[in-house]
């Protein structure tokens, strides 16, 4: 069991969505926690369970806090943070990504959260890998890490960058109303992104990953 920890105050439900349907479709058994502050995931997709756990198109998704005895029967749990609140439980990982972007409201928040982790991992260095959603403007990553410079973090390399694409965005409101994970459609960078992800935080092969990834994006959507 891998537990990938996934930490950040933008919204990163697709990214999440995507990296649970690529591996579910490479034949692991995963879960995707939704321990957001709002729910995101209820807009996520097309439609949520009022039950705690639901099945999405092959993945489990379960919202708050999960009984660490169910997680243990999955390949893969990836879990969204955007919150302290949930960090002291969800604490143990085996991989752990901090997702950023440009906005105030993230880098903000972003700082809080480091500086929550960095206290429940008892003040030691933090393995982070890093995720940017891109736009075009006058900050850049050396400003996003300037800002976290009062927690010690080793970053992971290479840093996953995401650009902006209107085309990402329309497959990302597909899938809010669709049944099943469409990947079909987002932008060359995205899927090369996802694969670069992946093998980062899975350790699966990257011919693994590529042919998960693509048997993902021949999948009809209903």
């Amino acid at each position: 069991m891998k537990r990938i920890l996934m930490i950040g105050a933008c919204d990163k439900s697709d990214l999440l969505i995507y990296m649970s349907k690529i591996l579910t479709t490479g034949g692991y058994k995963v879960l995707l926690i939704d321990a957001t502050l709002n729910g995101n995931y209820q807009y996520a997709i097309s439609r949520i369970s009022s039950m705690p756990m639901c099945e999405h198109d092959g993945f489990d998704l379960a919202t708050g806090f999960v009984s660490q005895d169910m997680i243990q029967s999955y390949d893969y749990v990836l879990i969204d943070i955007d919150h302290e609140s949930y960090l002291a439980y969800y604490s143990e990982h085996e991989s752990l990504v901090l997702v950023a972007n440009y906005d105030r409201h993230t880098i903000v928040h972003n700082q809080l959260l480091m500086e929550h982790l960095y206290q429940v991992h008892g003040s030691e260095t933090i393995q982070l890998c890093k995720v940017i959603y891109h736009t075009d403007c006058h900050l850049d990553e050396n400003y996003l890490d300037s800002t976290l410079d009062t927690v010690p973090i080793a970053w992971i390399e290479p840093t996953i960058t995401i650009h902006y694409d209107e085309y990402n965005h329309a497959v990302k409101l597909i899938n809010q109303f669709a049944s099943k994970v469409q990947l079909k459609g987002l932008s060359r960078n995205y899927r090369s992104n996802l694969l670069s992800l992946l093998r980062i935080v899975s350790d699966l092969e990257e011919n693994a990953i590529k042919k998960a990834l693509k048997n993902a994006i021949r999948r009809k959507l209903s």
